[in-house]
């Protein structure tokens, strides 16, 4: 960052967000994100769940399976339903430590369900809970080894990241399923 433009808003920090982002996508194994597309087609249904901003990022990206279809359902909504073989257990987790979090996936295994996690640490608990794991080479809370660096506070890089890259997946599942927009948007709630 530049004297100049330290402390002000332009077009050299929203450029520098999105070099950083480009450095990371170009570094993620899209072989690991395409081998979860197929899993959560088969899902009979999908429980996501998340913490802090980058559960925002999976809650949204549970919204959009509804969109397309798939019976998801996020983890901590009364109305989630049991887990059982055939289902998927879908998580972001960062840095692949949220105690609570391991708890959860760990008892979603134990139903058969598939796991599914989205982390920032491949060697972390959580990934080894995990059936399917997609790593996010970006600069992450509580995380080490090769990641894509950043200027941005705490783990604001890996969040965005993952919103992008679940956004990304959305994307390829509306087009293997042949979903159109027009049928997304008829699921999208009619009375607010």
């Amino acid at each position: 960052m530049s004297e100049l433009s330290k402390g002000v808003v332009d077009v050299a920090q929203t450029e520098g967000i999105l070099t950083e982002l480009r450095q990371t996508f170009d570094h993620l194994d899209y072989r690991a994100v395409n081998a979860v597309l197929p899993v959560l087609q088969s899902a009979r249904r999908i429980v996501c769940a998340g913490v802090g901003r980058e559960g925002l990022t999976c809650r949204a990206f549970c919204m959009r399976l509804m969109h397309l279809g798939y019976d998801s359902h996020w983890v901590w909504d009364d109305t989630a339903p049991a887990l059982s073989e055939g289902d998927v257990f879908f998580f972001t987790c960062g840095s692949g430590q949220i105690a609570h979090l391991l708890t959860i996936a760990s008892l979603a295994k134990d139903t058969g369900a598939t796991v599914v996690c989205v982390t920032g640490v491949p060697n972390s608990d959580a990934a080894r809970l995990a059936d399917h794991v997609v790593f996010i080479p970006a600069s992450v809370y509580k995380g080490s080894g090769d990641l894509v660096p950043t200027v941005q506070p705490m783990c604001t890089l890996w969040e965005t990241a993952s919103w992008i890259l679940l956004d990304a997946i959305v994307y390829g599942l509306h087009e293997r399923d042949n979903i159109g927009y027009a049928e997304m948007a008829a699921r999208h709630r009619n009375y607010e």
